[in-house]
């Protein structure tokens, strides 16, 4: 269970780096 909210964390992390901003505005980086 540890092993998969890890691997959930992690899945998150990437997903708020890609629809955040330098600047904190919630827009997708490429669109």
């Amino acid at each position: 269970m540890d092993r998969f909210k890890q691997k959930l964390e992690t899945y998150f992390d990437e997903f708020f780096r890609l629809v955040s901003t330098d600047n904190g505005d919630w827009t997708i980086k490429g669109f």
